[in-house]
């Protein structure tokens, strides 16, 4: 059965004010089609859908079902209980979409927060690498560079630089001139001088 035919007891109803009866097909086909008998042309057929269904005039609703009948009572219920089904449905699936994104974004987040992560430990890495050469540093000592910019990380290995060269005999290795006025000179020491 078209759904003109099922809203054609409604559009009666607000035409003649519940003159009549029951309509047949084409008078409810008459009215969805907008042909007005000696009308004036205007639209009078319907209110332009359903407000929800919720609020409406109750004898309005009771006078309407008497005018379809049984059968039509029973296919407006049927409408009904059908559409109740799929909105339960749409919000079931809007939910679990809203979750699945939800969950989505959050991976999302996280996997940016570790990647920043990493990058500012590498950055940070390089830094030191960086100072703690210039500063004259063996890699042994630039993993132990403390500070969060390069000014504390400078001071910093200048104090590790002054600190390691003070413990190594002041200066470290490195070649020597041949004179070896210093009694730690290698030769020196060999020699017995």
């Amino acid at each position: 059965m078209p759904i003109s035919q099922l809203w054609a007891p409604f559009e009666l109803l607000d035409d003649d004010a519940g003159e009549g009866g029951g309509g047949s097909g084409d008078q409810g086909a008459a009215a969805d089609n907008g042909d007005d008998e000696g009308g004036d042309g205007e639209d009078t057929g319907g209110d332009g859908g359903d407000a929800g269904g919720e609020g409406e005039d109750e004898e309005l609703d009771e006078e309407a079902l008497k005018a379809l009948g049984e059968k039509g009572r029973k296919a407006i219920q049927r409408e009904r209980d059908a559409r109740k089904k799929a909105e339960t449905a749409l919000k079931k699936q809007r939910e679990a979409a809203e979750r699945a994104q939800l969950s989505e974004k959050e991976k999302l987040e996280a996997d940016k927060a570790d990647a920043i992560k990493e990058r500012d430990e590498a950055q940070l890495e390089l830094r030191r690498v960086r100072i703690g050469s210039a500063a004259g540093l063996p890699e042994e000592l630039i993993d132990r560079l403390q500070g969060e910019t390069d000014a504390e990380m400078k001071k910093d290995a200048a104090t590790l630089a002054k600190a390691w060269g003070a413990a190594n005999g002041g200066g470290g290795g490195g070649v020597r001139s041949r004179g070896g006025g210093d009694p730690n000179d290698m030769n020196s020491l060999i020699r017995g001088q």
